[in-house]
C-alpha cells in the first residue's frame, strides 16, 4: 500500500513539474510575440507620422532647371540636416530613363532646397520645401516627366507628373 502511495506521489510531482515547465515556456513565448507586435505597431505609428506631398513641379527648358514644391503633411517635424542627407530625389522621363539626383553635388545633375515660411531649423508639418533641380544642358525635352521625392527617416514618397 505504501508503495502505491509513493508511486502516486512521484507521478503527481512529475505532472506538476511538467505542467510548470510547459507554462513557463508558453508564457515566455507569448511575451516575445507581444513584444514583437508592439514593435511593429510603434514602427507603423512612426511611419504614419512622416508623410510628404509634392504639390507642384515645373521646369524651365531654357536653363534645364526643375522646380518642385513639397509639403510636409505628416505629424512630425523633420530636422533640416536630414533633408539633404537622407532624402531621395528621382526624375524620370515617362517610359524612359530614371535619374537619381544627388543632393548638393558639385556637378550636374544636382538638387538643393529652401525651406519656405519656416521659423526654425526644422521642416515642420504644413511647411513647404522648394527644391531646385539643376540638370545637364539639353536634358529636358518635350514630354511627360515624373518627379519623386523620398522623405528622410521612413522613406515615405510622393510622385508628381508634369509636362513640357
Amino acid at each position: 500500500m505504501s508503495s502505491v502511495v509513493l508511486g502516486e506521489a512521484l507521478l503527481t510531482i512529475a505532472v506538476v513539474v511538467a505542467a510548470s515547465i510547459f507554462s513557463v515556456v508558453f508564457v515566455s513565448n507569448l511575451q516575445l510575440l507581444l513584444n514583437s507586435q508592439q514593435e511593429k505597431m510603434l514602427k507603423l505609428a512612426e511611419n504614419m507620422e512622416i508623410k510628404v506631398e509634392v504639390i507642384f513641379a515645373d521646369a524651365l527648358q531654357s536653363n534645364d532647371t526643375v522646380k518642385v514644391w513639397v509639403k510636409n503633411i505628416g505629424q512630425k517635424p523633420i530636422p533640416r540636416q536630414l533633408i539633404g542627407l537622407d532624402s531621395g530625389l528621382f526624375l524620370e522621363k515617362r517610359r524612359g530613363e530614371v535619374w537619381r539626383i544627388p543632393y548638393n553635388a558639385d556637378v550636374k545633375p544636382s538638387w538643393n532646397f529652401t525651406l519656405l515660411n519656416s521659423v526654425d531649423e526644422g521642416w515642420d508639418p504644413g511647411e513647404t520645401l522648394e527644391v531646385t533641380i539643376s540638370l545637364p544642358n539639353g536634358t529636358l525635352d518635350a514630354g511627360d516627366w515624373i518627379v519623386r521625392f523620398v522623405a528622410p527617416i521612413n522613406g515615405a514618397y510622393d510622385d508628381y507628373i508634369f509636362s513640357l
